[in-house]
């Protein structure tokens, strides 16, 4: 991808009757009025500035910059190159017939430092006008009546920051000190270093309760830590675990905040002799293990709620653990409740050409009631046909029954109080009551990847034809046509609470970032290789970037 930079020279505007500051000359601040930049010129001489600059805070090493800064005729031209402009809150695009387009917009990046490995060292270089069709937040610029004029150097184009530039087109904010040079400051949101050292990013991380967690690996150990968000340099070892076994090494692992708590969780052993291990992170920064196997859990009034997905899949395999009893294998026909003809938690299709396939439905709790998928069992052709339906269980010796008359491939219980679904037979999202009643078609045609609730408002997502990205909708009503959130495709979406992130695929990736009525807030510029969020603070591994950045709501 060819960098496109944009340059800009540094003027105050007056005001009233006093002039604020007049231009930043190379080495040093002179108070004066601006000289004239000729368009008649091609080749023009430029020299680097010997003041410090800084972006948002960041300090520039011009001196060691692949895309320096610049200085022409006692102005300084400032470089904009992909991330450049994006930090600042711009939006640079160059095609062969419209030329070079700069738009405002809320758009943010981390901040590059574009080392180029060699030392800008020479008294002065050489520069070019800018040619071709520019434009400016839609408005055409003449380059060649411009006092001044856009500069080419080192094959990208750089823009004059003048105050009808960078104040009233980009609504930039800078000020010049002898002592710390020229300062740039944007209005979009910054994306900014988490502070912790790089190993942090090397595996599973979360941000949670004002403490970020992460691990670090020590032979055949995982070492849990964590620091509080304002000191990231104090952090604090809660857990640690022996990753390596006989069978198989598995440093990976993760974290998930459930029920109030915050969980790690990773995998021991083999695919089939293996299993997951659950360990609940304390607020007061102790750990614990307290769940094992292929399960899916959820905390209820009277105790842990438990389905055993273990393999190959058995009837009797939902279990309510009394508070402070630990789920394992050993003790795994304790706690056994439900019926045990029946298999509970599976979605469970059976077709001629690829014989019976089990995957996960779901598993959500409201009150004493428990909501999860249940099937006869051992399955026959006889009783086929009523597998996979939602039941309701009574957790208190209440009712049990099936409230979907139809088979359902995967379900989700809303803050709201409503049933999320998708039915197996058509692939559409449907919602109802808590009782199963009221059913309400909500994605129209669009069969479902995924969905979920955010602040009340469902979204799904919807596969396309390439088999890899994925539409992004808005559910607006039973009967109404969803809204397309936008019009790009995302390689992957992630709903939270109150927002969603959706990555855009290609040379040119963003982080979507929308709020629970599906409008776009800002774009993160690269690709975000993993994330996790607490609703107020997004963490995040940036793909190329070594450490761990930190973007705030």
């Amino acid at each position: 991808m060819r960098e496109m930079m944009i340059l800009f020279p540094i003027i105050y505007k007056p005001v009233g009757q006093t002039v604020l500051a007049a231009l930043v000359l190379a080495g040093a601040a002179a108070w004066g009025a601006p000289g004239i930049t000729h368009a008649a010129e091609t080749r023009l001489t430029v020299t680097l500035p010997t003041f410090q600059v800084t972006l948002n805070g960041q300090r520039v090493d011009n001196r060691n910059r692949g895309y320096p800064l610049i200085v022409y005729k006692d102005i300084t031209y400032f470089p904009m190159t992909w991330y450049d402009s994006r930090h600042l809150g711009l939006e640079n695009t160059w095609s062969a017939d419209q030329g070079l387009s700069v738009q405002q917009s809320s758009i943010t990046a981390f901040y590059h430092d574009y080392a180029s490995g060699e030392t800008n060292t020479a008294s002065s270089y050489r520069a070019e006008l800018a040619d071709g069709p520019i434009t400016v937040n839609g408005q055409i610029i003449d380059n060649r009546t411009e006092e001044y004029p856009l500069l080419s150097f080192r094959d990208v184009t750089y823009f004059p920051l003048t105050w009808r530039y960078a104040h009233d087109a980009f609504g930039w904010e800078y000020d010049w000190s002898d002592s710390s040079g020229l300062s740039i400051r944007s209005a979009n949101p910054q994306v900014k270093d988490a502070g912790l050292l790089e190993y942090a990013a090397g595996n599973g991380f979360a941000v949670y309760q004002g403490y970020y967690y992460f691990a670090e690996t020590d032979g055949a150990m995982n070492h849990i830590y964590r620091s509080p968000i304002n000191d990231p340099g104090a952090r604090e070892h809660v857990y640690e675990y022996v990753y390596s076994t006989d069978h198989r090494a598995n440093i990976k692992m993760g974290f998930l905040a459930r029920d109030g708590a915050l969980w790690l969780y990773y995998h021991i052993g083999g695919g089939i002799m293996g299993s997951d291990r659950y360990v609940k992170l304390n607020e007061d920064g102790t750990a614990g293990e307290e769940l094992s196997g292929y399960i899916d859990f959820a905390d209820t009034p009277i105790g842990r709620l438990v389905i055993d997905y273990g393999v190959p899949p058995s009837g009797n395999n939902l279990h309510l653990l009394p508070p402070g009893e630990a789920f394992s294998l050993a003790n795994i026909s304790s706690w056994a409740i439900g019926n045990p003809s029946m298999i509970y938690g599976w979605a469970i299709t059976t077709t001629p050409e690829s014989g019976t396939a089990y995957t996960k439905g779901g598993l959500g709790v409201e009150g004493a009631s428990a909501y999860v998928l249940v099937s006869p069992y051992p399955e026959t052709k006889a009783n086929q046909a009523e597998g996979s339906r939602i039941w309701k269980l009574g957790l208190e010796g209440g009712k049990q029954a099936a409230i979907s008359q139809e088979s359902v491939s995967r379900f989700k219980i809303t803050s709201d109080g409503r049933i999320l679904y998708v039915k197996t037979a058509d692939g559409l999202l449907y919602a109802s009551d808590l009782d199963g009643q009221h059913e309400a078609l909500l994605s129209g045609q669009h069969k479902v990847h995924e969905f979920d609730s955010v602040g009340g408002t469902v979204f799904f997502t919807v596969l396309q034809e390439d088999g890899w990205t994925y539409r992004l909708y808005k559910a607006v009503g039973s009967g109404r046509v969803p809204e397309a959130v936008s019009e790009e495709a995302f390689s992957s979406v992630q709903f939270t609470d109150s927002r969603i992130l959706a990555q855009t695929p290609g040379n040119m990736p963003t982080l979507n970032i929308y709020d629970d009525q599906g409008k776009l807030l800002t774009r993160i510029a690269g690709k975000a290789e993993s994330v996790y969020t607490d609703g107020k603070l997004l963490l995040l591994k940036l793909e190329d970037e070594p450490s761990l950045k930190v973007f705030q709501f």
